[in-house]
């Protein structure tokens, strides 16, 4: 299994890296984490190989991914490569008055109260051993805000991340269940941490991490 970090339109660099890992680990699967760039002006539905799967992130027009071939779903357990592995699609964007609604910013970029409760309860039924989304948990996302704040001279007290009601079901998922590996994007930025028996990786814009080459500390 093949894991991809935000593409952001730049689709041509995604497919030539994809058959580059295709040449070298052909039956691998390549699940990319979110903000693929569907639906913005020309990428409305790009073709994509068999072998490559994705959620959306708050970077993708949800009508456009959800009638793509390639499309993992809004959320949901399913099995890749002979692992367990449970997706939730969608973010918050911080930048949205900064785009075009229906062009550059869609009002339904996260998953509604109910679905995100429905996706709860199916994650802890499922036990995944491999969570999968765009954004992280606040565990997560605060330790990356943190690092980047202190690199910037940032005072501390104003390290606290937006709370999202997306944020906000993954820190309920996280709560309830602990998986081996929590994969998620959206921050561009490469941060690898142990958090209470989780592995959480966040990978950088194009950034292509194979499972196997994980060091999971065992």
């Amino acid at each position: 299994m093949i894991l991809v970090g935000d593409v952001h339109g730049m689709l041509d660099t995604f497919r030539r890296r994809m058959k580059e890992m295709k040449k070298k680990f052909p039956d691998e699967t390549v699940i990319q984490v979110g903000d693929l760039g569907l639906g913005f002006p020309k990428s409305e539905s790009p073709v994509l190989p068999k072998h490559c799967k994705f959620i959306r992130g708050n970077h993708d027009n949800p009508a456009v991914c959800r009638i793509h071939p390639n499309y993992l779903g809004d959320f949901g357990a399913t099995e890749i490569d002979g692992h367990s592995i449970f997706y939730v699609s969608g973010a918050w964007s911080i930048d949205r008055k900064d785009r075009t609604e229906g062009v550059s910013w869609w009002p339904d970029e996260e998953l509604t109260i109910a679905e995100l409760n429905t996706a709860l309860d199916q994650y802890i039924a499922t036990k995944p051993e491999i969570m999968i989304t765009h954004d992280g948990p606040q565990q997560a996302t605060t330790y990356i805000l943190n690092r980047f704040m202190l690199s910037n001279n940032i005072a501390y007290s104003e390290r606290t991340p937006t709370t999202t009601r997306t944020g906000q079901a993954l820190y309920a998922m996280f709560e309830a269940y602990q998986p081996k590996l929590w994969v998620f994007g959206h921050w561009h930025y490469s941060w690898i941490k142990r958090i209470n028996g989780t592995v959480f990786m966040c990978l950088n814009e194009l950034e292509m991490q194979r499972f196997e080459d994980i060091n999971f500390g065992e």
